[in-house]
């Protein structure tokens, strides 16, 4: 595990940019000044190796601005980016919260998080709304319009206590 003493002796972040950059040479191809940080294809996170770990430039971010960052808690990229890695833009949160701020999934037909296409039981083309709450789903109910669904999801996010950017 990264301690602070030794990313802070690596590493200096800015945390109005949201960038790292090295301190020291730890590779050949490493300069001092340089920006750290590689963008990993398969999750969009930018990632830092330091005796060929991997660590991701959110979670050392963390570390080198309050002095620590605990491994069981999360990281959240409040506006969804996932390369701005801003001081401001980060907050630590459980595994619950967390989900209360996703962004819309790629496979989402309606546009509308937590609202689905459902066919009746007489074949008509329906609205369902629901929310995910503590690992439970609530049904919220079946609407005409996708209006009257998202309007029932959005207030749910508001009940719930949903974080103002969750599915956008």
């Amino acid at each position: 595990m990264l301690t602070y003493e030794r990313a802070n002796e690596l590493l200096r972040y800015e945390p109005s940019s949201g960038k790292l950059f090295w301190k020291k040479r730890t590779a050949r191809r490493v300069k001092v000044g340089d920006k750290a940080g590689t963008l990993c294809r398969n999750s969009g996170y930018r990632m830092v190796f330091i005796n060929r770990k991997g660590y991701l430039v959110h979670r050392i971010a963390i570390l080198l601005a309050t002095g620590e960052c605990d491994p069981s808690r999360e990281v959240d990229h409040i506006d969804h980016d996932r390369g701005n890695n801003r001081l401001d833009n980060l907050r630590i949160v459980d595994r619950i919260n967390n989900m209360r701020n996703m962004g819309l999934v790629k496979t989402n037909k309606t546009g509308v998080i937590g609202v689905s296409l459902r066919y009746t039981r007489k074949g008509e083309l329906r609205y369902s709304a629901n929310i995910m709450v503590n690992y439970k789903s609530i049904n919220l109910g079946i609407f005409d319009t996708i209006e009257e669904a998202a309007s029932a999801r959005e207030e749910a996010n508001i009940k719930y206590g949903f974080h103002p950017n969750h599915g956008l």
